[in-house]
């Protein structure tokens, strides 16, 4: 998997994220999501988080896990700087302390199933 194939992985299953994601315009240089746009992906997943509505959580992060097994050298490093990392900052999520390390636990729990 190519960066530039990352977007539509991710968006494949989740309608709803496909949609916030119309908002953003590909990364004129890969065609794919930049780091700003994954930045918004960490945003919509906190707000998921937050409402408690994360039904969709274990699909998205298995394509994750995916991107992340068969993506080449850009595609991992975007899917872990961009998306994974901004997870943990909470000045980008804006979740307390303990929903943060709840979504995290989460994540690891869903990534080590694999």
């Amino acid at each position: 998997m190519e960066a530039s194939e990352v977007r539509s992985a991710l968006e494949a299953d989740w309608p709803e994220l496909a949609s916030m994601l119309v908002e953003h315009d590909a990364d004129p240089v890969s065609g794919g999501l930049s780091y700003l746009e994954m930045a918004a992906v960490a945003r919509f997943l906190a707000n998921k988080v937050r409402s408690g509505d994360i039904g969709s959580f274990e699909a998205f992060f298995e394509t994750v896990e995916r991107c992340l097994h068969e993506g080449d050298d850009e595609a991992v490093e975007l899917v872990m700087v961009g998306l994974l990392e901004d997870l943990q900052n909470p000045n980008l999520t804006e979740l307390d302390n303990d929903r943060r390390r709840t979504g995290i636990l989460f994540i690891v729990k869903l990534l080590s199933r694999a």
